[in-house]
């Protein structure tokens, strides 16, 4: 729900082109951690658990995306580049999710 929400606000400002566009993916981790952070509360996830907390939420929110994507593309965003420009940040965001699980999944 946050991606097309963000998607949706953020591309009729032009903040996935030039600049704006490299620093929106740098945002993606900080913004990541914090999701898995609540992913993490809400599911009281034990020590071990985290990695696999966070590919059920990921996956499940990817199906989601994907879904919406095919069948409704203009509830992300209104033109066909804006979506695909859209997905590809999404894309970005899943990994980011599942590779910070990883690492802090990994630390003591």
């Amino acid at each position: 729900m946050s991606g097309v929400v963000a998607i949706r606000l953020l591309s009729p400002l032009g903040a996935f082109e030039g600049a704006s566009g490299v620093m929106l993916y740098a945002a993606i981790i900080p913004v990541t951690l914090g999701f898995i952070a609540i992913g993490r509360s809400i599911a009281a996830l034990a020590p071990g658990q985290l990695l696999r907390g966070v590919t059920v939420i990921a996956s499940t929110a990817m199906l989601l995306d994907a879904l919406a994507l095919r069948l409704m593309p203009t509830l992300y965003a209104d033109t066909p580049m804006e979506q695909f420009v859209g997905t590809a940040y999404l894309l970005w965001a899943f990994a980011v999710a599942f590779a910070l699980a990883l690492v802090m999944e990994r630390q003591p």
